[in-house]
């Protein structure tokens, strides 16, 4: 085996090696084969890559929990101290628009109603009265107990099909928008990304100043477990048509970004300007052209090793 260093303007380049982009993009891109070449020493095998021009897809990385429910949780209304006169059985489904609690006309204020309804379809779980004493028997909301106005008091679990519900960084709220497309890695699935859209965004911060965001999967496996940790990568931007390899593909030689690039039984080492970045592809601005084939792996160090 034989490297040879080379350029394409015919010296090494020295330009600073800044790479830019976004982060984490599911999916390892490019063709892969498996280059066999013999040496003195060993054989060795160098796995390589074909430059190839497509998008390079920018995103945003998060962090959620796969779910099949959504809860919705229904407060008592605006009031001195309204009284419960009736609520749904706990579990039981409800449709949208059907009253779940009713309260006494005493108590409450003067254009309030005295009906709350279901805003989605699902089954109901009823709340912990926090008035109530530790230890009671029964802790959840019942008729007769007086509530607080904005007091929770039950919740309605919506359905939601395979979804991932996660936390926005403020920092990443306004790139992320409904409809975009979102792939989807957990570790039970080790063998495969799932993909999805972005459904909602909520527009308002939590408590910890992160951004509610739902993501409907458009697939699913019988190993997907609700609760189950998600890696999620949104797809928030395309830069269209550039040269694109393997960030693995990209070494440094006395500090400048080079590359291998196989030549028959040889490789070549090419200086290369690149360009913006994910976490999986890194695009090339200048030194290399559509079908080139790069080296994942250092061919130098494959062939010292014993």
């Amino acid at each position: 085996m034989r490297v040879v260093a080379v350029s394409r303007q015919g010296s090494i380049l020295r330009k600073p090696w800044v790479l830019r982009g976004g982060v984490a993009l599911a999916g390892l891109a490019g063709l892969l084969a498996a280059y066999h070449y013999g040496s003195g020493l060993a054989n060795v095998n160098v796995p390589v890559a074909k430059v190839r021009e497509a998008d390079l897809v920018m995103t945003v990385g998060a962090r959620g929990m796969v779910e099949d429910t959504q809860p919705v949780v229904m407060s008592a209304p605006d009031g001195v101290r309204p009284t419960i006169a009736s609520l749904v059985p706990p579990g039981q489904t409800v449709h949208k628009g059907d009253v779940v609690v009713e309260f006494e006309e005493e108590g409450l204020a003067r254009d309030a109603s005295p009906t709350m309804r279901a805003p989605v379809d699902g089954a109901v779980r009823i709340l912990p009265n926090p008035e109530r004493a530790a230890g009671a028997d029964k802790t959840m909301f019942q008729p007769s107990d007086v509530v607080f106005p904005g007091m929770p008091i039950l919740q309605i679990d919506r359905r939601l099909g395979p979804s991932v519900v996660l936390e926005l960084e403020d920092v990443d709220h306004a790139q992320v928008t409904p409809g975009q497309t979102v792939t989807v890695r957990v570790d039970v699935l080790a063998d495969r990304a799932l993909r999805g859209r972005v459904k909602s965004v909520s527009a308002l911060a939590g408590p910890d100043h992160r951004f509610a965001a739902l993501v409907a999967l458009d697939e699913t496996d019988p190993r997907l477990r609700p609760g189950t940790l998600a890696s999620v990568a949104i797809a928030v931007r395309k830069i269209p048509h550039q040269l694109l390899i393997p960030s693995r593909a990209v070494f440094a030689s006395d500090g400048e970004p080079v590359v291998y690039v196989q030549r028959g039984h040889e490789f070549e080492m090419h200086a290369i300007v690149p360009g913006l970045r994910n976490d999986i592809d890194v695009a090339v601005v200048r030194g290399l052209r559509a079908g080139d084939l790069v080296a994942l792996d250092n061919p130098s160090d494959k062939a010292r090793r014993p």
